[in-house]
């Protein structure tokens, strides 16, 4: 998933026909929904917005461009390449800055949830770095155990976030992209059965520093995240899973496993 946060435009909704009108050809189907954002306030109670969002998906439900008044995203369950990916984001933003004339970019943001499930036979460890493992479940007398870690620092490029984490709810994406409204092409994950997702996101912002706004500006920083955040990911896993998954090549274009 790519993000690109911009100054407000409240009248977005009166815009959205004529963004419609474009997406249609590629995107038809039409979602309208709203998104509930809370924040907390030190001086009093909780604020609860609701806010529009529009998302326009492809036939195959496996695409889906998102608008909101503050932001533009893309989201696939079907990644190939990062380049079809940034072209994506490409024809979202100049079609959505054609129509509305965007303002300011205040953050971009780049996001990967991989989802690791051994085949029989095989041991988490066989595909994860050492690092990652934690204890060793028969050192400390424990069964079923479920794992998570937080890694976090900042890049030339911005902000970089990788978690890890483990679900044995029949579940296979984070809990806050779920349910996801996109079609996901995932073998049915048996109650109990723990799946590992591998969640990296590396963001910049420029709230303090915004710039006009520009797609080919975007395009830029979203490759530099990506770099890193290739980095992080092949520093999770081991040679043995990048094998498995045919993701050998170093740009990081085959990371659809």
């Amino acid at each position: 998933m790519a993000q690109v946060r911009f100054s407000a435009v409240e009248s977005i909704p009166k815009y959205i026909p004529a963004i419609q009108d474009v997406f249609r050809k590629e995107y038809p189907r039409f979602v309208k929904g709203e998104m509930r954002n809370l924040r907390l306030n030190p001086a009093g109670p909780p604020e609860l917005s609701v806010v529009p969002r529009f998302e326009f998906q492809n036939k195959e439900k496996t695409c889906g461009i998102v608008v909101q008044s503050d932001s533009v995203a893309v989201h696939v369950s079907r990644y190939s390449s990062f380049d079809l990916f940034c072209s994506l984001l490409k024809y979202a933003l100049d079609t959505v800055h054609s129509i509305v004339t965007l303002g300011l970019i205040e953050r971009v943001g780049l996001r990967y949830v991989d989802v690791v499930r051994p085949s029989e036979g095989e041991e988490l460890s066989q595909y994860l770095h050492a690092g990652l493992l934690g204890f060793n479940d028969a050192d400390v007398g424990v069964r079923g155990s479920i794992r998570m870690s937080v890694y976090q620092g900042e890049t030339d490029s911005g902000t970089l976030l990788f978690r890890l984490a483990q679900r044995n709810d029949r579940g296979f994406l984070p809990p806050d992209v779920e349910p996801s409204p996109l079609y996901h092409d995932q073998p049915e994950v048996r109650q109990g059965e723990i799946v590992t997702l591998l969640d990296t996101d590396h963001f910049r912002d420029f709230t303090k520093e915004p710039l006009d706004f520009s797609t080919e500006v975007v395009l830029q920083y979203l490759w530099r995240l990506h770099d890193n955040t290739d980095l992080a990911f092949r520093a999770a896993v081991t040679p043995y899973a990048l094998n498995a998954w045919g993701a050998e090549d170093k740009d990081g274009t085959n990371r659809n496993h």
